[in-house]
């Protein structure tokens, strides 16, 4: 199973350390060169070690390290990986057969996060709770297929999609390369005896994520098994779309966003139109935009919310698309990626439409008048208008801080409403 062809991971790993000494539960030890006032203390110190003369200091532990290698050096572990497949598994494509697997991340979207955000009434408040129950799944489904037409290759590949043969021999294949138990030499030896040990254990370490990636992946097939065939086509019509969107609820594709961060998928609220009252008065109508955050390559949650669009607001630092939103002390994190992304929307379009509300605390960027305070200044006198225009007055656009700007309010917060 080791790659004859060496990458030079013990050079990555050691850096220009000749020996390692490696202890019994396969922890590192480096030549540690230091004072000698310091050499009486590592007799007594538990990360010390003194080896004929020499000391050496505790490192990380073998299995930590090959089971981490892919933060430490992602272009050598992809080199391992690829050359690791090409050898035990060279007639299969290893990536091709995680097509459910792929779509986690939308049936994630899809059904855990859009539900908290479609349906809503959008009259005063687009994340507020109406007396409906949220959509399930088999609604969220319809609705969908209501608004867009499902390919039939879709279905095509929905009648086959479920089955696990492939996956389960997979599996079989790979255990069957991992039986023999990890053992790493002990003691004192040259970095470079080390390269076919440290190559095996991260080979080993790839091997074992596949299988439990594969074994996801079977579970995956199975639930989707008891599920009908417009749910499958579904599904994998919308792992494949480059951008959806339904009601006030969208998502976009490999997305560049602030920062240029490339992610997975940005997921968006749309905040409609609404007006905002200045602190003289004055009323200020503004265009509906995009409110989103990302999910990064990796699954994370993007820490910010930021806008999509063009656009302009006091709480932006300029206008311009991909703006992250300041959102000040409110909370951007739950204790879940689904609710990360939830309450990172929530903070975004509150900030929006309710955060501008206090005179005396403002730490926003530009007031509506004009006064700037903070990042590029930006004016909004094109989107200033009065109590009689018919959108305000019918209460078709509302004003969103209406309720708040009267209040004597001296600190800055954001209120959310669920």
């Amino acid at each position: 199973m080791i790659n004859d062809k060496m990458t030079n991971l013990t050079k990555t790993v050691f850096g220009d350390a000749e020996e390692i000494f490696i202890d019994d539960r396969g922890f590192t030890y480096y030549p540690l060169l230091f004072d000698k006032n310091i050499e009486k203390e590592s007799a007594h110190h538990r990360a010390i070690k003194s080896i004929s003369g020499k000391t050496y200091v505790k490192g990380m532990n073998l299995s930590k390290i090959a089971g981490s290698f892919d933060k430490i050096d992602k272009e050598k572990y992809e080199t391992i990986k690829n050359d690791l497949f090409k050898r035990i598994m060279p007639d299969v494509n290893i990536n091709d057969i995680y097509r459910s697997n792929n779509c986690k991340a939308i049936r994630t979207i899809v059904f855990e996060i859009m539900p908290h955000f479609i349906g809503k009434n959008k009259k005063r408040n687009p994340l507020g709770k109406t007396k409906q129950k949220e959509p399930t799944e088999q609604s969220i489904l319809s609705m969908i297929s209501e608004k867009v037409e499902i390919p039939k290759r879709y279905y095509e590949e929905a009648g086959g999609f479920c089955e696990t043969d492939e996956f389960l021999d997979a599996v079989r294949n790979l255990n069957s390369l991992r039986t023999d138990r990890q053992e790493f030499p002990k003691g004192l030896m040259e970095t470079s005896a080390l390269e076919p040990v440290l190559n095996k254990a991260i080979e080993r370490c790839i091997i074992g994520e596949k299988v439990k990636g594969l074994e996801n992946e079977i579970m995956l097939k199975k639930e989707m098994n008891r599920k009908n065939l417009d749910y499958i086509a579904t599904m994998l019509y919308m792992k494949d779309a480059e951008n959806f969107e339904l009601g006030n609820f969208g998502f976009i594709k490999n997305y560049t966003g602030p920062n240029y961060n490339d992610l997975a998928y940005a997921i968006y609220v749309k905040t409609g139109e609404y007006a905002l009252r200045d602190f003289d008065g004055k009323i200020y109508l503004f265009p509906s935009c995009r409110v989103g955050t990302g999910i990064t390559k990796e699954g994370n949650i993007q820490e910010d919310p930021f806008v999509l669009d063009e656009y302009k607001h006091p709480f932006l630092y300029s206008w311009d698309n991909n703006m992250e939103i300041c959102v000040g002390d409110a909370r951007t994190r739950g204790n879940s990626k689904i609710e990360d992304a939830i309450i990172c929307l929530e903070a975004g379009v509150n900030a929006l439409l309710f955060g501008y509300f206090n005179e005396e605390d403002f730490n926003g960027y530009n007031y509506l008048n004009g006064t700037h305070n903070a990042g590029n200044s930006v004016d909004f006198d094109n989107y200033l208008t009065s109590e009689d225009d018919p959108r305000i007055k019918s209460g078709k656009v509302p004003i969103t801080n209406d309720f708040l700007i009267e209040r004597p309010f001296h600190n800055y917060g954001i209120c959310k409403y669920r």
